[in-house]
């Protein structure tokens, strides 16, 4: 019996708009994909191309989302400036499936339950193509960094330390 291919709503988003992308699956119990580095090796991409997304918060029950390198930290004075607002701090893990839909190794950028005012950090055009959590864990897609910034109306900003 021939496998099914796993659709995440990310991946069903870009097939709505017709965008091109590589879809990547792998083992998520493994100690390497932990990292970005690690499922860069297991996916056998540069490291350079691997983006998390993080949610912050203002604590005023505002959110914003910050897409960067996987091996970089987020300058949350920057990011706030970008944002225009005084302050910013990660949001409590436990917010997170409740604010997105997603799960922590699984946040997608792409149709979390409401869009976020979202910031892609500047060193996504140092790449031909990102790549971000397919919205499932154990699963990636790549795509062009204009594509993600245009489908998610998304700012281009530095914002890693």
């Amino acid at each position: 019996m021939k496998k099914k291919e796993i659709k995440t709503n990310a991946m069903r988003l870009l097939d709505e708009h017709n965008v091109n992308y590589t879809h990547y699956s792998f083992d998520p119990k493994g100690k390497e994909a932990k990292t970005g580095v690690g499922v860069a090796e297991i996916i056998k991409k540069n490291p350079k191309q691997i983006f998390k997304t993080i949610l912050t918060t203002d604590l005023k029950g505002n959110y914003f989302v910050a897409v960067l390198m996987s091996e970089d930290s987020i300058d949350f004075k920057k990011l706030a400036k970008n944002f225009g607002v005084k302050s910013l701090t990660m949001s409590p893990l436990k917010d997170l499936t409740k604010v997105t839909g997603y799960i922590k190794g699984g946040c997608s950028p792409f149709c979390m339950k409401k869009v976020f005012p979202t910031i892609v950090d500047k060193k996504c055009l140092d790449v031909e193509k990102i790549i971000v959590s397919a919205g499932k864990v154990g699963n990636q897609i790549e795509i062009e960094p204009k594509i993600l910034v245009d489908l998610i109306d998304a700012k281009i900003y530095d914002i890693a330390k």
